[in-house]
């Protein structure tokens, strides 16, 4: 039995795999060493001494980034992503503070991310 084509188009379109990069900040300065993990496909990276990092994920996957000292932030990749900017937050601070960082920044970028 042959499937339409139909349905292999649409299973194509399930398993697109899209790259996604940019780098870690807080509070504009960069963070190095952060671990960036695709979930469930368990895909890792780790940031650069500049904070940028690159991985491929699915589309619609999970992105997690952690690092010791920093709150995790977990990100849905929906589109590739060329220049994303991630901003952790430290462990003991509030988040209020880091969105004004983030808005005074915000010109400057193509995508920010506010956790």
């Amino acid at each position: 039995m042959q499937l339409p084509d139909t349905i292999i188009v649409w299973l194509t379109t399930l398993t697109k795999v899209i790259t996604v990069s940019g780098y870690v900040t807080c509070k504009g300065e960069r963070i190095p060493e952060v671990l960036v993990e695709t979930v469930p496909a368990n895909e890792s990276t780790v940031s650069d001494k500049e904070g940028k990092f690159s991985i491929d994920v699915m589309k619609g996957g999970l992105l997690t980034f952690k690092k010791e000292g920093y709150k995790a932030y977990e990100y849905i990749a929906d589109e590739p992503r060329d220049n994303m900017i991630v901003c952790l937050l430290p462990e003991d601070e509030s988040s209020e503070s880091v969105e004004q960082a983030v808005k005074e920044k915000q010109e400057e970028t193509e995508a920010v991310i506010i956790i």
